[in-house]
């Protein structure tokens, strides 16, 4: 009879985990993978990733605001940190060694260390103190990014304040940021939609809706959004969806040219005609080319194929052949 059990529940169980994993198997971008609801009362508009936890602003409106250490299981606060004298935060980074926080109210960034005291502080770009509207913060592994709701802006700052970039947001109410090593995420509180955008000039990539309802922000961790939402007390893990980081149509997992160029044709392999025949060689080699007319026959050879995969057009080939030609690659200096 134990045996019988035993037997019952290892069935139970492998069939539980083989359920929950073709849930996440098959979860396309936007999808839940899970939430959890954290104590009514919260006003959580922060969240950002230390050493493996995940943490949470309460916002605490003209209050002290605090920073929570969650358990991502159930919400449960394993670690409290108030800050008396920083108000109305919408928005936390974590730059590896101290958090960063941002005051709605005064658009005042402030650095703070894991003990809660405050490191150093500068004004964010925003002179409207009256009602700063800076609502969002994320670490690029050198600059913090901060979102600005009333002028629909997003910042790539130093840490002094100094502004290094900037782009207008995509939509009217600009709020959380996350960044995944590559690309900014962003979630806009106007529209309900979740963003990710080319760091370079604010160009969408993908979006998809936001669930929950409520200001919020975005961290990113292990290849996966979370995004809180504060009129539902509620923090979800979000599927990102299979990485791509050229933007080529072939996901990094299969792309044997990573690092193409934006917007280049590409073949299933994910190389475009300039990455099989580059200028400075034969692909996979360190060998410069013999002469320029190897090269030459490496790039119409390349875009012969492009016309066969019905890539590009014979016009199209011609000129890329054309173009070659006219290169210096694998010509001797004289």
């Amino acid at each position: 009879m134990k045996e019988l059990i035993r037997n019952t529940l290892i069935a139970s169980f492998v069939l539980l985990s083989t359920s929950l994993f073709q849930s996440r198997a098959s979860a396309e971008t936007g999808d839940i993978i899970s939430s959890f609801n954290v104590s009514a009362g919260w006003n959580v508009v922060g969240l950002t990733w230390v050493n493996g936890y995940l943490w949470a602003v309460d916002h605490g409106g003209y209050s002290p605001f605090s920073l929570r250490q969650l358990d991502i299981e159930n919400g449960t606060i394993m670690r409290n940190i108030t800050i008396n004298s920083i108000t109305d935060v919408m928005g936390a980074a974590w730059d590896g060694n101290y958090f960063w926080v941002v005051s709605h109210h005064t658009g005042l960034v402030s650095q703070i260390d894991i003990d809660g005291n405050i490191i150093s502080s500068f004004q964010g770009p925003n002179l409207n103190t009256d009602e700063a509207g800076q609502e969002g913060l994320t670490w690029d592994g050198q600059y913090l990014w901060l979102a600005d709701s009333d002028f629909d802006m997003i910042y790539q700052l130093t840490t002094d304040g100094t502004i290094v970039h900037s782009f207008p947001s995509p939509a009217s109410e600009p709020q959380g940021l996350a960044w995944d090593g590559t690309y900014l995420w962003h979630f806009d509180n106007a529209v309900d939609q979740v963003y990710k955008l080319d760091p370079v000039d604010g160009t969408v990539l993908l979006s998809f809706p936001a669930p929950g309802n409520g200001e919020g922000d975005l961290a990113w961790h292990d290849g996966d959004l979370w995004l809180s939402r504060n009129s539902v007390s509620t923090i979800y893990q979000i599927e990102a969806g299979a990485q791509d980081a050229d933007y080529d149509g072939v996901l990094d997992d299969d792309d044997l040219c990573p690092d193409t160029e934006f917007d280049f044709i590409v073949d299933s392999d994910g190389c475009s005609i300039d990455q099989l025949c580059s200028c400075e060689g034969p692909r996979e080699t360190t060998n410069a080319w013999k002469n320029h007319g190897k090269f030459v026959s490496c790039t119409s050879k390349a875009a012969e194929d492009f016309v066969e995969q019905g890539l590009i057009t014979e016009e199209e080939k011609d000129a890329t052949v054309s173009e070659a030609a006219q290169l210096d690659c694998g010509k001797k200096n004289k």
